[in-house]
């Protein structure tokens, strides 16, 4: 009987012991993509506060495309007269490419000269290249927010099936939402982050 007892609680330890072990993993797990998230989203919010930087209100810098998936900016870093748009990472664009690698295209000219998002995603020699921020990033959404006339805020809706604004210089507001996957005991799981940004310098 004491044998059986004590089996007893050693079988009820040893599942109290892998059921603590697999939560602690699995936090573990789910904490380590946020972080990772969390670090990217940080990133990309500093470089969306220099969107428009344009100390001689010449250069003409601001968001020059924005999609769902896509955002492409200007700012006015090395001033000069007449002002262009031709120093070293006045030009960035921020996309997934190889599908799951959240990245900024950094250059001198067309937003680094990223071609797209996704697999069409491609560098150009020359004039910029991809800079990773993430790997295993499943979802990349940007949504874009102006002022209607009365000041109040709106979301700004894409227009066709590319999903892009028409008028990128009402941007008032971004809100970026990153996802990414972890595996955990052979099954996905999914993380989410967003971050809202104010475009400060657009709009002055």
């Amino acid at each position: 009987m004491a044998m059986t007892l004590t089996s007893v609680a050693a079988i009820s330890m040893l599942t109290l012991y892998q059921s603590h072990l697999r939560a602690y993993q699995h936090g573990k797990a789910q904490i380590e993509t946020q972080d990772k998230l969390r670090v990217a989203l940080a990133r990309i919010s500093h470089e969306l506060r220099s969107a428009g930087y344009d100390p001689s209100a010449t250069s003409g810098a601001g968001v020059v495309v924005a999609q769902r998936d896509f955002l492409y900016l200007t700012r006015d870093l090395v001033p000069s007269t007449p002002s262009a748009l031709d120093g070293a990472d006045e030009h960035l664009a921020f996309c997934l490419y190889r599908d799951d690698t959240l990245g900024i295209h950094r250059g001198r000219q067309g937003g680094g000269s990223c071609s797209g998002t996704g697999r069409d995603a491609t560098d150009c020699p020359g004039r910029g290249y991809h800079q990773p921020l993430a790997e295993k990033i499943t979802r990349l959404e940007f949504r874009y927010f102006g002022r209607n006339e009365a000041g109040e805020e709106e979301v700004l809706p894409f227009d066709g099936a590319n999903e892009s604004l028409s008028e990128p210089g009402a941007i008032r507001r971004i809100e970026v939402v990153l996802g990414a996957e972890f595996s955990f005991r052979g099954q996905s799981r999914t993380v989410e982050r967003r971050e809202s940004v104010y475009v400060r310098n657009m709009g002055l």
